[in-house]
């Protein structure tokens, strides 16, 4: 729940403080250069990583998005 809170608090102060600098919050929207940042990202992944570390990640990443056991 924490965590939620924080991702919430992020969002709201970089959309926020943006707003108020006088950016308009529709310029932030630009999924070809959202396609071209998360391609570009994982492409140098794709070959800064051995196929047991990429594995080892795909793996992982189900993990990410739930919540502790504690």
């Amino acid at each position: 729940m924490l965590v939620i809170v924080g991702y919430v608090v992020i969002v709201a102060a970089v959309f926020g403080g943006f707003a108020l600098a006088g950016g308009h919050l529709g310029s932030l929207v630009q999924p070809v250069e959202l396609l071209m940042i998360f391609g570009a990202a994982a492409g140098a992944f794709l070959v800064a990583n051995t196929n047991k570390v990429i594995k080892a990640t795909l793996k992982a990443l189900p993990t990410l998005f739930r919540g502790s056991r504690c």
